[in-house]
Formats: C-alpha cells, structure tokens, sequence
C-alpha cells in the first residue's frame, strides 16, 4: 500500500476468484456537522480475482479511494504493524 508492505486480508480476493462475482468498493463518506453519510460505489480494479495480482489490485483500489477521500481515512489504523522479517518496525512499542 503506498509502496510499503501493509497488512492486506486475501479474503476478497479469494471470495471474488471463487464466486466470480464483481467487487465493489463502498464508501460512506461523512458529511460535514454530522448530517449524515453520502455513499459512494466504485468498481474494484479487475484482476481483484487473480490469485497472483488480486491482494496488489486491492491494495491500488484502497489507494484510489484515500487519494480521492483522504480525510475520510481512518489514518490511526495500523495498516503497517506487520512487516517482512528484517524490515524495520514502523510503530513505536506502546
């Protein structure tokens, strides 16, 4: 994600393989002074399915969607707590 090794579930990429049923990214974008949500649908990227390519597909469509909403983004989640042996951890210990 962004470049850097992230925690990525391969569980939509599986389901999507499996099914074939196309994949959707749902947004519920918050609109301001608390009135509520405007949900947004956008098709994923089309090798989602692809055993080999779908977890980097899915990472590019997450990436699309914080480049266009990036204060809607929960920014706290710790999307890079696991890292490849070797590589620097990228979280301070709590």
């Amino acid at each position: 994600l962004f470049g850097i090794p992230a925690h990525t579930t391969e569980l939509v990429t599986k389901l999507a393989a499996r099914s074939g049923a196309p994949v959707w990214f749902c947004i519920a974008e918050r609109r301001e002074g608390g009135r509520g949500y405007r949900i947004h649908l956008l098709p994923a990227p089309a090798d989602i399915a692809d055993p080999e390519h779908g977890v980097a597909a899915l990472n590019r469509g997450v990436e699309a969607v914080i480049r266009r909403w990036p204060e809607q983004y929960w920014w706290s989640y710790r999307r890079y707590r696991r890292q490849p042996p070797g590589q620097p951890k990228l979280y301070p210990k709590p």
